[in-house]
């Protein structure tokens, strides 16, 4: 016999996809712009004390290797946000997106790879020591910032898009790589204008709009403890209370 209609929508309901994390941007980020951009209607799950996740959730939501940001897509639990963002792409982007051939999918992880320098650097200056801030942000966006933008600027000469002609994971991380250098300094950004270019292009992206204009987005980054970024009182609460 078929499920009654409102035992459907309760197990539709159920199914939902719910993505946990703190109250503000972070890891949370990239996850939830991803889910967004593909259209995936998922659950905001925002732990704004600390006991529910370490006291509760961590070990009684039966998540291998548990840690935030998680993701609970039916009977699949997985943490990690390298593998979170994996399992959404692979679940929902085309083959454009992830890479069509051997190459692209390997110019993809290169490019994820070499960014994840700027991100390094990002979090030293963001949790250094407060007598340090000037000169550690001094010496990564000489030694780091500069140098990793030049060549990436270089590279998106006559390009709109880092690998191939279509967006790909690739310009994800490097919005996000972007988007850091541009909250310690965002004056740094003024020198490359292939990179401007392209940080125009992404923002225009039809599920990037959407995105940034949703209550999956909130523009506190960072906890009260980061040098730069970091979310306000009134950023977490109307974040907290927009995905209640």
């Amino acid at each position: 016999s078929s499920l009654p209609l409102y035992k459907i929508f309760l197990q539709m309901a159920d199914s939902k996809i719910v993505l946990g994390y703190w109250p503000f941007g972070g890891r949370g980020t990239t996850p939830r712009m991803l889910l967004t951009y593909f259209n995936v209607d998922f659950t905001n799950k925002l732990y704004t004390d600390g006991q529910e996740w370490f006291g509760k959730d961590k070990t009684g939501l039966g998540i291998p290797l548990a840690n935030l940001p998680y993701i609970i897509d039916g009977d699949v639990k997985i943490a990690e946000t390298d593998a979170i963002n994996t399992y959404i792409i692979e679940k929902y982007a085309d083959d454009d997106f992830k890479g069509k051939t051997p190459e692209e999918k390997a110019r993809i992880a290169q490019w994820k790879s070499y960014l994840g320098d700027i991100t390094s650097a990002f979090m030293e200056v963001c949790f250094c020591p407060k007598d340090a801030v000037e000169t550690k942000l001094a010496e990564k966006t000489e030694k780091v910032f500069k140098v990793k933008l030049a060549v990436i600027d270089k590279e998106l000469e006559g390009k709109e898009w880092l690998v191939g002609n279509k967006v790909t994971f690739a310009d994800f991380v490097l919005n996000g790589a972007l988007a850091m250098v541009n909250t310690v300094d965002a004056k740094i950004l003024a020198e490359f204008k292939n990179l401007a270019s392209f940080a125009q292009r992404f923002m225009a992206l039809e599920g990037i709009q959407r995105f940034f204009k949703s209550k999956h987005f909130t523009k506190g980054f960072l906890p009260q403890s980061a040098n730069f970024g970091v979310a306000s009182k009134e950023d977490i609460e109307a974040f907290v209370k927009a995905n209640m």
